[in-house]
């Protein structure tokens, strides 16, 4: 009985040690309008200089973490390594070799412990990647090393040991707003910025035409944003409501997912609208009498 207590007392404090020894981890990134995100433990090398071939094992199948499956989840559709992978969450295992590429696996059973290996033959996604060596990361990690606007670089990396995942994703700019109509939004507006509290200076002021373009609905500002392309997409966020999608030299640079545009329409037309970050408007537009 002693020793039955003994184990129960125990075995809260073992569990609570194992967790701390592989941390759990978050890395996200939203790539011109699709969010990829990457969950997983984190394990520590301790010391350990032998990482592969000796505490994982050469051909052997492997989560990139410890404790539950790293996971995968993309809210839309892209490719990865070339390699079509649809919206959805996945489980991620590795094959590691000691010479030559290694083996990337995306399966649909995503509950899995680091033990329950899944079968390689049904996994929903296959191909191969060669390791590169980097300085050396005593955590185990995964990033985003390079963002572009029509991709980016994953990275796993633990010790020297990297493997980089391609990205690519589909661009939003060229099917989010077709087969729309525009015109209740069409028309030039006063944009005033909100001052701070306690500021008693003019608002900052600019105007904001919005056109159809290729049946796509865009804005142009005058005189342009600092270290941005004067016009930008307006994309569909609900009624009346937009986000914004900035360029730089024809590069998107910025969609904030906090902000909003949000427009007021009486008889079939805008009046005006807010610009809202965090659901707080920090400009307010009037439209322009044409």
């Amino acid at each position: 009985m002693t020793l039955s207590f003994g184990l129960v007392t125990l075995l809260p404090a073992a569990l609570s040690a194992q967790v701390r020894a592989s941390e759990r981890g978050l890395v996200s990134q939203t790539v011109n309008g699709t969010t990829i995100t990457v969950e997983y433990s984190r394990p520590v090398a301790r010391g350990r200089d032998s990482l592969f071939g000796r505490v994982v094992h050469w051909r052997e199948i492997w989560t990139p973490g410890a404790n539950w499956a790293t996971t995968l989840e993309v809210d839309r559709a892209v490719r990865l390594n070339d390699q079509t992978v649809p919206k959805g969450k996945y489980a991620v295992w590795m094959i590691p070799r000691a010479e030559g590429d290694w083996t990337v696996l995306l399966s649909d059973s995503v509950r899995k412990f680091h033990t329950q290996r899944p079968d390689t033959t049904t996994a929903r996604v296959r191909f191969t990647v060669a390791p590169q060596q980097l300085e050396k990361l005593e955590v185990l990690t995964w990033s985003f090393p390079e963002v572009r606007p029509d991709g980016a670089t994953l990275r796993m990396q633990w010790g020297t040991t990297a493997i980089p995942l391609r990205l690519a994703v589909e661009s939003s700019r060229a099917t989010a707003l077709r087969g729309q109509t525009w015109s209740a939004y069409l028309g030039s507006y006063r944009v005033a910025f909100l001052p701070e509290p306690g500021d008693t200076s003019k608002p900052f002021e600019i105007t904001v035409e919005v056109f159809e373009k290729d049946a796509h609905l865009r804005g142009r500002f005058t005189p342009a944003m600092p270290d941005a392309d004067p016009e930008f997409d307006l994309l569909p966020a609900g009624e009346h409501a937009f986000k914004g999608r900035y360029y730089r030299q024809g590069a998107v640079f910025e969609q904030d997912e906090e902000s909003l545009i949000l427009f007021k329409v009486a008889g079939g037309k805008a009046t005006g609208f807010e610009m809202l970050f965090e659901n707080v408007p920090y400009a307010r537009a009037q439209r322009l009498k044409s």
